[in-house]
């Protein structure tokens, strides 16, 4: 998967996949994302020559995207790249069928475009503890439905046992922290950095996502964070005001 074949992925954001093909893709937590403006939408994520694209699943047979474990494409009618390459229009990387260790093939509108695998998703993100900390939110910005999902605020204990629970497979690389808001920014941010310094313990890249306060930086770094976003939709408050 090279820079172009990933921007046709990412710009269709979409594929019809196999719903036995996504059993073996989820591990400790599975199911929809609960943050952000992709809250609620399943997702799996697709690895090929060094590179990850992560995509929503959907069950449309008439997809532009399809996903089709490698031996049962023939049976689907789409045209595969040895027999394809020569024909007009060709999107897909003659180098992918020379790649090993490869168990789907991703189709667009019907051809060969990208061999590949499904990434087992640790918690949410592959070799990653992705963990959303509220799950409801103060705020009811339009672009986010995160508010209309009434999700429940997860305890210290739990997530320090969900992330336990990461660490034993062997597989766990980073821990990722992020959060609505329950009740105040300034709680969200406390909450956080409560959690960060009870995991630093186990000596991975922690990162956290959330409200920023006057002094939110300085209390994730101190507490052992080596990576803070913020996501800032806009620096207008009017504009932020009315979305």
């Amino acid at each position: 998967m090279d820079a172009r074949i990933k921007a046709i992925l990412i710009a269709e954001g979409s594929a019809d996949i196999e719903p036995e093909l996504l059993s073996t893709s989820q591990t400790l937590a599975s199911g929809p994302s609960t943050a952000g403006p992709g809250a609620g939408v399943g997702s799996f994520f697709f690895s090929s020559g060094g590179h990850r694209v992560r995509l929503e699943y959907r069950r449309d047979p008439d997809a532009t995207l399809t996903v089709r474990r490698i031996g049962e494409e023939a049976a689907d009618g789409v045209m595969h790249l040895a027999d394809a390459k020569q024909a007009a229009g060709v999107v897909g990387d003659t180098r992918a069928a020379d790649v090993g260790g490869d168990d789907v093939i991703i189709f667009y509108k019907g051809r060969e475009l990208v061999r590949g695998r499904i990434e087992p998703a640790l918690i949410h993100c592959p070799e990653q503890a992705y963990i959303t900390l509220s799950k409801s939110c103060i705020f009811d910005c339009t672009f986010c439905p995160v508010p209309k999902l009434g999700g429940r605020t997860k305890t210290a204990d739990e997530v320090r046992r969900m992330v336990d629970d990461a660490y034993r497979t062997g597989n766990l690389r980073a821990i990722s922290i992020t959060s609505g808001i329950e009740r105040s920014p300034g709680e969200e941010v406390t909450r956080a950095v409560d959690l960060v310094k009870s995991l630093t313990k186990y000596n991975l890249p922690i990162g956290v996502s959330v409200y920023p306060t006057e002094d939110s930086s300085i209390r994730l770094k101190e507490a052992g964070a080596v990576e803070i976003k913020y996501n800032v939709e806009t620096m207008d408050r009017e504009i932020f005001g009315r979305v």
